[in-house]
């Protein structure tokens, strides 16, 4: 059932009957041919035009905010830009998109994303306490590793002619041509 369910999640929207099948409080993804910032904007309708659609892309909001507006407004006929025009952040993220310019549509089971929204996980503020001291922790040794760091990375000394032995060196004989080496042989 939960298969069945998640295919579902995105139902295709014919492009003739758009304005049919979408509506205020409608979730819908879409390509937008003429966009600024989100080629693929999600967005919870709040006004539907022959020219226009408009509402909140939650792709602008935070995961809190995103179900701060689902709950009361996702499938809700009541949904409007005056729900939402108190909180400047929602308000920030309110879009205005030309009908000529969406393509592939896709509207969202409501139903299935707030129970799948219910059941995401959020962090405990300890938890959040935690990874941030770790990660400050981690920063703080890359900036300013100890001094037994410091020498475990070091890379082995190189010899100079300071620190090379002072050994007296043999002197070389000097070897004939190759031809003179192969007459001494025989």
């Amino acid at each position: 059932m939960a298969n069945a369910r998640l295919e579902n999640l995105f139902n295709n929207v014919k492009p003739n009957a758009l304005n049919q099948h979408i509506g205020v409080g409608s979730l819908i993804a879409f390509n937008y041919m003429f966009w600024a910032h989100d080629p693929y904007p999600l967005v919870l309708v709040s006004r539907v035009t022959p020219q226009y659609i408009k509402g909140v892309n939650l792709h602008y909001l935070t995961f809190a905010y995103t179900k701060k507006l689902l709950r009361p407004y996702c499938d809700n006929a009541g949904f409007s830009y005056y729900n939402v025009k108190g909180d400047p952040y929602i308000v920030n993220a309110y879009r205005s998109y030309k009908s000529q310019g969406i393509r592939q549509v896709k509207k969202l089971d409501c139903d299935f994303l707030l129970n799948v929204l219910a059941s995401a996980r959020s962090l405990d503020p300890s938890e959040l306490d935690a990874i941030k001291k770790a990660m400050q922790e981690q920063i703080r040794r890359k900036v300013n590793p100890t001094a037994e760091e410091l020498v475990a990375r070091q890379e082995p000394p190189v010899a100079t002619p300071a620190t090379m032995p002072t050994k007296p060196i043999a002197p070389v004989k000097p070897i004939g041509t190759v031809e003179q080496q192969n007459i001494e042989e025989v």
